[in-house]
């Protein structure tokens, strides 16, 4: 009955046109956080989630690669910017790309350093992109049918 009671309400606001754009009565996203916090909320719940850890530095990369995902394991490192489109954006010191398998060693310590320190430019960004002082490297999972 709640849900009726609701969903009566929401219609008539609509059509009398008092409600504009998302729903007083129906959600909106407000909060935007990273993968890396969103995945913590996750485990803390019980929830199945890849291995996987932030880091800030080069050093710290290649740390939480050997110690939480496994020195040989294959590995995603993705830059941590609040922004759309970081596959296909670029660097600002020409880097392509803000996430990429790590397959072969000595690729997680490559990729941070080209990544911690610079901007991100993507298509949801200025020209001038956002900065990128944070990545997350997560185990890489296989897609199963």
């Amino acid at each position: 009955m709640n849900h009726l009671l609701k969903s009566s309400v929401r219609i008539s606001a609509r059509s009398s046109g008092l409600l504009r754009g998302p729903s007083a009565l129906g959600g909106s996203r407000l909060l935007n956080v990273h993968e890396y916090v969103s995945m913590d909320i996750f485990r803390g719940f019980g929830i199945p989630v890849p291995k996987s850890g932030m880091a800030t530095s080069v050093d710290e990369a290649k740390k939480l690669y050997k110690d939480v995902i496994g020195e040989g394991k294959d590995c995603v490192i993705k830059a941590m910017v609040l922004t759309g489109g970081r596959g296909l954006g670029h660097f600002s010191n020409g880097f392509k790309g803000g996430v990429h398998l790590c397959n072969k060693p000595g690729d997680v310590e490559k990729f941070a350093s080209q990544m911690l320190g610079q901007n991100l430019i993507t298509k949801q960004t200025t020209k001038e992109g956002l900065p990128c002082t944070k990545v997350m490297l997560a185990e890489r999972m296989y897609m199963r049918r």
